[in-house]
């Protein structure tokens, strides 16, 4: 009898206190960019295969075009993660530096969590301050944290931020009065959904870049070429009466990095040599559309 009694208060403490690690595979984050309270982009992130750096297996880190985890399915390399216990190391593409701290989901109340960020578009030393924890109905803790830049998000444990997976190391400050911010909308692992955000619609993927891509728009058929390309792009457009649209080029995070405008034309020129190679997309009012810079 006392042995059975013994077995039923472990398991019973299990339950309660149980850690949700996170995940190294077969996991799926959903983002989306807002600019001045309007959306801009929608972003799936996804590890996909391991790679080996310095003797230490990674998760590898990918941005997609859609929910599905292939390899035709990538849009650009963003990194690697890897877990030791529950602090979550990200190393992005090409960094030569030591392992960034993304989430130490050990810490308690009161406890400040250093991010060793050294890199463009991360700050210097970014610090998290742990405010309050709570518990969700799935017993995942719920971290309330203060940053470094004068902002606060929330960690959920085994998923972390509620702003997207790499959001909590760096947020954008108001530039030229435009003001960006981020929301999580969904979180799958192992193909079923462990997080939901309502803030968009009640589904864990909204919004898809790759049913846009090439498609007859409100504006008609609109052709980019060529794409990939080193230098400028060439727009076309087969509906000729639509005029006074605005171009934008944004980056993977939905920032906006140039404009223009096409007063009357149906075919516009368009110059990108500035941009550093990648990936980013051209906005043709509600319309978006991949394109390359190489």
């Amino acid at each position: 009898m006392k042995k059975t009694l013994i077995i039923l208060v472990t398991c019973i403490t299990t339950g309660v206190f149980a850690q949700n690690e996170f995940p190294t595979s077969n996991a799926m984050w959903n983002e989306s960019s807002y600019k001045n309270g309007i959306k801009t982009l929608e972003m799936p992130f996804g590890l996909l295969g391991d790679i080996t750096i310095n003797d230490t297996i990674y998760s590898k880190l990918y941005g997609f075009l859609d929910t599905i985890l292939s390899e035709e399915n990538i849009k650009m390399y963003i990194g690697a993660l890897r877990n030791e216990g529950q602090k979550v190391f990200f190393r992005p593409s090409g960094w030569t530096h030591p392992d960034i701290l993304l989430y130490d989901f050990d810490v308690s109340i009161g406890d400040t969590v250093w991010h060793n960020a050294t890199m463009d578009g991360f700050n210097t030393n970014a610090f998290s301050i742990i405010n309050s924890i709570t518990i969700d109905e799935n017993n995942r803790k719920i971290y309330e944290v203060s940053r470094s830049f004068g902002t606060f998000n929330y960690w959920i444990e085994g998923i972390g931020s509620d702003e997207g997976i790499l959001r909590s190391l760096y947020t954008d400050f108001p530039l030229n009065g435009d003001s960006y911010n981020y929301n999580l909308n969904c979180f799958k692992h192992n193909d079923a959904v462990k997080y939901i955000n309502n803030y968009d619609c009640n589904k864990c993927f909204c919004f898809l870049l790759i049913d846009i891509l090439e498609e007859e728009t409100d504006f008609g058929l609109i052709n980019i070429y060529p794409n990939p390309t080193n230098y400028k792009l060439q727009i076309t457009n087969y509906k000729l009466q639509i005029t006074n649209y605005k171009l934008q080029i944004l980056d993977i995070l939905g920032r906006e990095v140039f404009s223009d405008k096409i007063t009357n034309e149906n075919t516009h020129e368009m110059d990108i040599s500035f941009l550093q190679n990648g990936v980013y997309f051209l906005k043709i009012n509600n319309e978006i559309i991949k394109i390359i810079k190489n």
